[in-house]
């Protein structure tokens, strides 16, 4: 995986000062570090994407695998089956 955020000049001054963070992307928030690649602004060329789309294919993924079903565990609280007792509970009562 890797993240291409690339804004207009006037779109990506105002998001630099209304943002206080170092990671952008959804998986290195929600763990705290950088798990996946970054490629912001003139980062997001053909060059650098081409670059690390071409490490992560030609590597073992399995420490970035690991990293991701962290998410997926910090994530999952067994919504599926909580939605499904709630909607059994709702036609239930009707």
């Amino acid at each position: 995986m890797v993240v291409i955020y690339k804004l207009s000049y006037l779109s990506y001054q105002i998001v630099k000062r209304l943002l206080n963070t170092k990671e952008v992307s959804l998986p290195n928030k929600i763990l705290g570090k950088r798990v996946v690649p970054e490629l912001i602004q003139k980062d997001a060329n053909g060059h650098n994407i081409y670059d690390h789309a071409m490490t992560l294919l030609e590597s073992d993924n399995s420490e970035l695998v690991k990293e991701l079903e962290k998410i997926h565990v910090l994530l999952n609280h067994d919504s599926s089956a909580k939605s499904a007792a709630a909607i059994i509970e709702f036609i239930n009562e009707k």
